[in-house]
């Protein structure tokens, strides 16, 4: 999940997705096929988040395949938390000091 942060800084965080098990059945066949440019998976945040923590869990959330050497982005969402996190920028020094050391 990309976070746009203050100052020209990003910071992309590992976002796991819950999904219905045909989903990643379909996931696992395409990840190194030629298809997997087309993946898309719908299904809801499985993991907290610093600096949004549990705030975060269950939201649902659609990740697409934006570069095909990395997972899927979220892209969108219906969540009024997880929608402001993939789309306004962020003080850089706030969310960097909650990252775990």
């Amino acid at each position: 999940m990309p976070v746009k942060l203050s100052h020209g800084f990003s910071a992309t965080f590992a976002l796991w997705l819950a999904v219905h098990p045909s989903h990643l059945q379909t996931a696992y066949e395409v990840w190194t096929a030629p298809e997997y440019a087309d993946l898309e998976l719908s299904g809801f945040v499985a993991n907290a988040v610093e600096p949004w923590g549990a705030e975060l869990l269950a939201a649902p959330a659609r990740a697409v395949v934006k570069d095909l050497e990395h997972v899927p982005y979220i892209v969108e969402t219906s969540h009024e938390l997880l929608g402001q996190v993939i789309t306004d920028e962020w003080p850089h020094r706030e969310v960097l000091n909650a990252m775990p050391r």
